[in-house]
């Protein structure tokens, strides 16, 4: 079972990717949209946590032990962005539409960062 704090972790760790993709490539669009992403994802995991923790009043540990990305940036977000989708409704309850507007939020900056990776490379 998806917990709050693996779906935290989950936002820090592709901030940590994002921004290291950021930092190497040599295409400006690239450089710029993985910019947006890390900047937007920490403020959204910052947002969701605090809301959760307003709503139950603890976040279970945060866990950063995500694996090493292989893939290509855009695979990996792709990769994200399903599991995020397979797996909100276990980090926080569908009818609880505060954290799911937030959950909506950090999907619409997956969506719009792969968006911009795919066409205007």
């Amino acid at each position: 079972m998806a917990t709050a704090g693996e779906f935290v972790g989950l936002m820090f760790f592709e901030r940590s990717v994002a921004h290291a993709n950021h930092l190497t490539t040599s295409l400006f669009s690239r450089h710029d949209a993985l910019q947006k992403f890390y900047e937007g994802i920490v403020e959204l995991a910052d947002d969701f946590s605090e809301a959760y923790i307003g709503r139950f009043g603890d976040i279970d540990e945060i866990q950063m032990s995500w694996a090493s990305p292989e893939d290509e940036i855009i695979d990996f977000l792709q990769g994200s962005l399903e599991w995020i989708e397979a797996n909100r409704y276990m980090v926080a309850p569908q009818r609880d539409t505060a954290l799911q507007n937030i959950i909506d939020e950090i999907v619409s900056l997956h969506l719009s960062t792969l968006f911009l990776l795919k066409r205007l490379m």
